[in-house]
C-alpha cells in the first residue's frame, strides 16, 4: 500500500511533537500488567454482562401508576405502595426526578430542568388525587414555580413528548383543582405547543398510545389497544401509559403487566420494562469500541448466540425495540451469522418511519444505531432497504447536527466521528474517542430520565484505559525498532521523510493493535516504506536501465550482485534493504509457518516491480490503456496485496501455500486492491493529469470504457459505484463462513487494509490532511490516556 509523497507529507519531523526514539522508558513492563489485576477487572465485567439488568426509579412513571385505582375501592389506590414512595422521596429543593436518589437535587434540576418539571407535575398529581402530604404538595408546587420557566426553553433536553405530557397533566391539574402556580403567558405557550405537538402525532395510533397519560379522555382506548397493546399487556414499555390506561378503560391483561413492574421493584417503578438482550448487545458493544473485545470473546459469542437465536424466533425484544434490533443486526452480520435485511423494511423510509414507529425510538441514538447497521451491506445493488436506511438516516443525523439540536456533547461528538468517515475509522482512534467519551454517570431519556444501575462501570473505564495505555507502550517499542530498522539499512538517504515511517506504522497499528500481532505490524509497516521507496525511484530520479536493474536483481536474489553490478546508490540502498528485510521476515515466518515464505515473497516484489515498469512505460510512451488494462496493471502496483500477503503470515493462524494461491485469496486481493487504486485515482487526479499519467478517471473522460467519453463528475461517480461495489464484494467475502477457506483472522487482514484506503485517501486539502493524520498519530501512539481527566474515581484500584 503506498504512501505517496504529494504534498500531504511534506512536514518537518518536529511537527508530531514528540521523538519516538525518546520514547522508550519502562514501557515494556508497564504491557506486563500483574496478570491477577487484568483477571479482577476481566472476571467484574464478565459478572456484569450476565447480571440481572436493574434500572433507576422514575419518579414520573412511579406518580402515574399509583393513581391507579382499586377495582374493589375506586377511592383508594390500587398500588399504595407506590403512593409511599412518592410520599417519601421528594427531594430538598421539593422536586422529583427521572434519576430521584442518584445525585444532589440541586445538581439534577439544572442539568434537566423538563425532566424535574414532568416528574414533580405526576408527583403532585398524585398527591392531589388521594389528598395525603400536603406540605409536600407545597413545597412542589414552590418548585413549579420557580422553574416553570424551563417548559418553553428549546435550549434544555426535553424528555420525548415532553409538550404532550406536561399540557396534558396541567389539564389534569384543573380537573383535580390544583392551582399551578404558571404564568399566564407561559401557560398559552404551553398550550400552542400542545396543540401543534397533538396535531403531529395524529395518525400514528403507536405514538397515541405512548403518550396516552398527556391525551387523557380524548382518546379512543378501545382502538388504541387493539392497534398496539402487545401479548403481554403492555403499551410500548410505559408504565405511565398503562397506568392512565387503566384509569380509563380496565383490561386484565394491562392490569397483570403493571403488576409485573410493581412486583419487581421495591415501591417505586422504573420508566420501561428492563431489556437483557438490548442491554448485553449495549455492553459488547461498549467491550469492543473500548478495545477490550480480546478479553471477552467466549462471552461475546454466548450472547451473540443468544441473540440469534431470538433473530430467528422474531422475539418481541427485537421486534419492538428499533434501536436492539439495529445493534443485533450489526453484529450478528459482522460475525457472519446469516441474518436478512429484509427485518429492517419497517424503517427504510423518514416520513413512515416517524409517523408509525413509537416515539421512544424518535431520538438520535436510536438513528445513530439504523445508520450503523445499513453501513453493512454485503450484496452490491441488491439491498435496497439498507441503501434507503442509509441515505435517510445519514441526511437525518447531519441535519441534526446543523440544526445544532443534539444538546449531549457527548451524543454529538459520537454523531460527528461516526459521520465523517465510516469506513476509513480506525479502531484504536475510535477505542480512543469512545474511552475519552464514556461516561460512568451516564443516563437515557425516554419520558424521563433514566440510568442502568449495574451497568455504568468504572471497572469498564479504568480497564480500557490501564489496557489502551498498555499496548500504546508496546507500539512506542516497536516503532523504535522501525527507526533502526530505517537507520540500519540507509533508508534516510533515499528522500524519505522520517514521518512517512510513523504514518505507516500508525496506520497499520491503529487497526491491529493487539499485543501478539507485533511481528505482522511491523512487517505491514515495512512493507510499505519499501514500497514507496521504490514507487519514488520509478516516479522521479531513476533511469530505465536502473529500474531494470531493480527487477533483475530481484529475480537473481543475490546480494553480492549489487556491487558486482556496479549499481547506482538509490539502487543499491534499496535492494539491500528489501534484501535484508525479506531474509528476516522469512526466518521469522519459519518459526510461525513451518515453511520458507521467501519464493513467495520475491514473486510478489518481482510482480510490483514489473508493473510498476509497464505504468512507466505507459507514461514515456504516452500510450493510453483502456480501464480494463489499467486497473489489471495498477491493482497490483498499489500494493496493497503484498503488504497483506506479508504481514498475513503472522496472524497466527498457518497457511499452505496452496490456500495462499487459491481463488478465494485472489479474489480477496483483488477487491481489496481495486479499492485502494480507485480512492487514490480519486484524490491524485489533478496531478496526474498535470503529468500526463493514466488514471482511471482521466481514462472514462476519454472514452476508454464501454460508457464513451465523461465529464469529471460522471467519471468520478462511475469509480465510486466501483469502490462500493468492490468494498461490499470484500465485505461479503470477509464475513462468509459457508465455503470460505481463508481463516477469519486472516480475512479481517484485508478488511483492514481496505479501511486503511479509506483513511488514507480521504484527505484531499492540503491543510486538513497533516493537521487530522498527525493528530491521530499523537494520541495512538505518544500520548497515553490520563486518568486525572476522568476524577479520581478512575484510578482506584481494585
Amino acid at each position: 500500500m503506498v504512501v505517496h509523497q504529494h504534498q500531504y507529507f511534506n512536514l518537518p519531523h518536529s511537527k508530531f511533537g514528540l521523538n519516538p526514539s525518546t520514547s522508550r522508558s519502562s514501557t515494556t513492563c508497564s504491557l506486563k500488567q500483574s496478570s491477577l489485576e487484568n483477571k479482577e477487572y476481566v472476571q467484574r465485567i464478565r459478572e456484569m454482562m450476565f447480571q440481572k439488568v436493574k434500572l433507576s426509579i422514575s419518579a414520573y412513571d412511579t406518580a402515574w401508576v399509583a393513581m391507579v385505582s382499586s377495582r374493589e375501592s375506586p377511592e383508594k389506590p390500587c398500588f399504595p405502595q407506590c403512593l409511599d414512595w412518592v410520599l417519601e422521596n421528594q427531594q430538598k429543593d421539593g422536586s422529583w426526578s427521572g434519576l430521584q436518589q442518584q445525585q444532589p437535587a440541586d445538581d439534577y434540576s439544572s442539568l434537566l430542568p423538563k425532566d424535574s418539571l414532568l416528574s414533580t407535575l405526576a408527583c403532585l398529581l398524585v398527591l392531589r388525587k388521594w389528598r395525603v402530604g400536603e406540605q409536600v404538595l407545597l413545597r412542589g408546587l414552590e418548585f413549579i414555580r420557580s422553574n416553570g420557566f424551563a417548559a418553553c426553553d428549546h435550549n434544555q433536553v426535553s424528555p420525548v413528548g415532553f409538550d404532550v405530557l406536561f399540557p396534558g397533566m396541567i389539564k389534569y391539574a384543573i380537573q383535580l383543582e390544583l392551582n399551578l402556580p404558571l404564568d399566564a403567558t407561559l401557560m398559552h405557550q404551553i398550550m400552542q405547543n400542545h396543540e401543534m405537538e397533538i396535531a403531529r402525532i395524529q395518525g400514528n395510533e403507536t405514538a397515541l398510545a405512548y403518550f396516552a397519560e398527556g391525551i387523557g379522555t380524548t382518546c379512543c382506548w378501545r382502538k388504541v389497544l387493539k392497534v398496539v397493546q402487545r401479548p403481554k399487556g403492555r403499551i410500548l414499555s410505559s408504565p405511565a401509559a398503562v397506568a392512565a390506561a387503566l384509569n380509563e378503560h380496565y383490561d386484565h391483561k394491562l392490569f397483570a403487566h403493571l403488576g409485573t413492574f410493581v412486583d419487581k421493584s421495591e415501591k417505586g417503578v422504573p420508566t420501561i420494562h428492563p431489556s437483557s438482550l438490548h442491554i448485553r448487545l449495549k455492553l459488547v458493544d461498549a467491550v469492543e469500541r473500548m478495545g477490550l473485545k480480546r478479553y471477552f470473546t467466549l462471552e461475546i459469542d454466548r450472547i451473540l448466540n443468544e441473540t440469534f437465536r431470538s433473530w430467528k424466533h422474531r422475539d418481541e425484544g427485537i421486534v419492538s425495540d428499533v434501536t436492539c434490533c439495529a445493534m443485533a443486526f450489526r453484529h450478528l452480520r459482522l460475525r457472519g451469522y446469516e441474518v436478512s435485511s429484509e427485518e429492517l423494511v419497517r424503517f427504510v423510509d423518514e416520513k413512515c418511519y416517524f409517523s408509525t414507529v413509537s416515539p421512544q425510538f424518535w431520538g438520535v441514538t436510536t438513528i445513530l444505531e439504523l445508520y450503523r447497521a445499513s453501513q453493512y451491506s454485503i450484496i452490491p445493488g441488491d439491498e435496497v432497504i439498507l441503501e434507503s436506511i442509509n441515505a435517510w438516516t445519514g441526511t437525518y443525523l447531519k441535519q441534526q447536527l446543523l440544526n445544532q439540536s443534539i444538546l449531549d456533547h457527548r451524543l454529538r461528538e459520537e454523531v460527528q466521528g461516526t459521520l465523517k468517515n465510516y469506513h476509513g475509522s480506525l479502531h484504536r482512534v475510535v477505542n480512543r474517542e469512545c474511552i475519552e467519551l464514556y461516561n460512568v454517570d451516564e443516563f437515557e431519556i425516554l419520558k424521563t430520565a433514566y440510568r442502568y444501575l449495574n451497568t455504568s462501570s468504572m471497572e469498564l473505564l479504568t480497564f480500557s484505559i490501564r489496557d489502551f495505555n498498555a499496548c500504546q507502550a508496546l507500539h512506542q517499542c516497536e516503532l523504535q525498532e522501525l527507526e533502526r530498522w530505517f537507520e540500519m539499512n540507509g533508508l534516510r538517504h533515499m528522500n524519505v521523510p522520517r514521518h512517512v515511517l510513523h504514518c505507516s506504522f500508525f496506520m497499520i497499528a491503529a487497526d491491529i493493535f493487539e499485543p501478539e500481532l507485533s511481528t505482522a505490524r511491523i512487517s505491514f509497516a515495512q512493507t510499505v516504506v519499501l514500497i514507496r521507496v521504490v514507487d519514488d525511484l520509478f516516479d522521479n530520479s531513476a533511469s530505465r536501465v536502473e529500474l531494470q536493474n531493480i527487477i533483475e536483481l530481484v529475480k537473481k536474489w543475490d546480494k553480492d550482485s549489487v556491487i558486482l553490478g556496479k549499481c547506482s546508490k538509490e539502487v543499491e540502498i534499496f535492494f539491500l534493504a528489501l534484501y535484508n528485510t525479506v531474509e528476516e521476515l522469512s526466518t521469522k515466518a519459519l518459526l510461525h509457518q513451518g515453511r520458507c515464505i521467501r519464493p513467495n515473497l520475491i514473486t510478489l516484489w518481482q510482480e510490483l516491480l514489473e508493473g510498476m515498469m509497464i505504468e512507466l512505460d505507459w507514461w514515456r510512451e504516452q500510450r493510453t490503456p483502456n480501464l480494463e488494462e489499467y486497473l489489471s496493471v495498477t491493482s497490483s502496483t498499489i500494493g496493497s496485496h503484498l503488504c497483506i500477503l506479508t504481514a498475513i503470515h503472522f496472524i497466527g493462524a498457518i497457511l499452505s501455500e496452496e490456500l495462499l494461491g487459491s481463488e478465494e485469496i485472489r479474489f480477496l486481493c483483488k477487491h481489496v486492491s481495486i479499492v485502494a487504486r480507485l480512492l487514490n485515482d480519486l484524490q491524485t487526479l489533478e496531478k496526474e493529469l498535470s503529468e500526463r499519467k493514466p488514471n482511471s478517471l482521466s481514462l472514462l473522460m476519454l472514452g476508454g470504457h464501454h460508457h464513451g467519453t465523461m465529464s469529471i463528475e460522471e467519471a468520478k461517480t462511475v469509480i465510486h459505484k466501483k469502490v462500493e461495489s468492490s468494498r461490499m464484494e470484500l465485505l461479503r467475502m470477509v464475513l462468509q463462513t459457508n465455503g470460505s477457506q481463508v481463516p477469519r483472522e486472516c480475512k479481517n487482514l484485508f478488511w483492514t487494509t481496505s479501511r486503511l484506503s479509506f483513511y488514507l485517501y480521504k484527505f484531499t486539502n492540503e491543510y486538513d490532511f497533516p493537521k487530522e493524520i498527525i493528530t491521530d498519530v499523537k494520541k495512538v501512539i505518544f500520548e497515553p490516556i490520563e486518568m486525572s481527566q476522568f476524577g479520581s474515581h478512575v484510578s482506584l484500584v481494585l
